[in-house]
């Protein structure tokens, strides 16, 4: 984050060159901090959808396969590479939305999505989300995730994982937005 020395005027005041370029400067800096990308697998379908089975968490596969990303962080070339989410900075703040079509073998059943990022962290933001239609009926879910950017999750990256309660469960058309918020260095 820019520091802003921003000078004392009084009433009447002008601004000197150097102090409206430092000033200008500094807002430019800040324009580059956030930014955001949307990533839309193509490969999982209703007719081929990812398979998830009770018992560990396993990586959402989304290949990245349609991309918008009109507004990353100054320097950055993605925030998602196809397999795992890549903050820009160790400090800061990101939102996700993780979203999907899934149904599940059984009825009531439940799943927890959270983001890995490895190191003794492991799975962080964890959230757990219930099959309200019974069982195999599709339906769509947007589970948003908000959460800081440390030196963990800078050094391993985020894999987004899904982990099914009991049977079985299959999701199609995985999309995820994530979104830099603000970055302190």
């Amino acid at each position: 984050m820019a520091i802003i020395n921003i000078p004392t005027k009084n009433t009447g005041d002008n601004l000197t060159a150097a102090e409206f370029n430092e000033l200008a400067n500094a807002v430019k800096s800040l324009q580059g901090e956030k930014g955001f990308g949307f990533y839309t697998d193509t490969l999982n379908t209703i007719l081929s959808p990812q398979l998830i089975t009770s018992g560990s968490a396993v990586a959402i596969q989304n290949n990245k396969g349609q991309v918008f990303e009109p507004s990353l962080p100054t320097g950055v070339t993605t925030l998602y590479n196809g397999t795992v989410i890549t903050p820009p900075s160790a400090n800061g703040q990101f939102q996700a939305y993780i979203a999907f079509i899934g149904r599940s073998s059984t009825n009531n059943n439940s799943f927890r999505v959270s983001i890995d990022i490895g190191g003794t962290l492991g799975e962080i933001f964890p959230t757990i989300e219930t099959f309200v239609k019974g069982t195999n009926i599709y339906q769509p879910y947007s589970i948003k995730v908000n959460g800081y950017m440390g030196s963990t999750f800078l050094a391993n990256t985020g894999i987004p994982k899904i982990e099914v309660t009991s049977g079985t469960m299959e999701i199609y058309g995985a999309s995820m937005y994530v979104g830099i918020l603000s970055q302190v260095q």
